[in-house]
């Protein structure tokens, strides 16, 4: 599966949830399967750190949206902060091609 041409990049979290209020408009009652998108979020963001994003977008309505947590950080606590939101996974950087892999088999579950 080729998802390079897919890929969307947002620097800091408000640029995130823009990019989502804007192009990731779920209009009619219908959401195709294979309509999945995955989010990597970082902790620490400029501006609007990562829990502030979850925050905020957890009262979005974003039907097959993934958010994994990818992040330098290994504190236990922001584990376990990251836990109380709706997140897939908590990978700890860097992101290889395994743990990429091991993501996309987690969503098409």
């Amino acid at each position: 599966m080729d998802i390079t041409t897919h890929i969307k990049v947002a620097c800091t979290g408000k640029d995130a949830l823009e990019m989502i209020q804007e192009q990731w408009q779920f209009t009619g009652p219908y959401i195709q399967r294979d309509n999945r998108k995955l989010i990597l979020l970082d902790i620490n963001m400029p501006g609007m750190d990562g829990f502030e994003f979850l925050e905020i977008s957890s009262e979005l309505n974003l039907p097959n949206t993934y958010v994994a947590v990818l992040s330098s950080s290994s504190l236990e606590a922001d584990r376990t902060k990251a836990s109380q939101y709706h997140v897939i996974d908590y990978i700890e950087k860097p992101l290889t091609r395994t743990k990429l892999e091991e993501l996309f088999v987690k969503i098409h579950e």
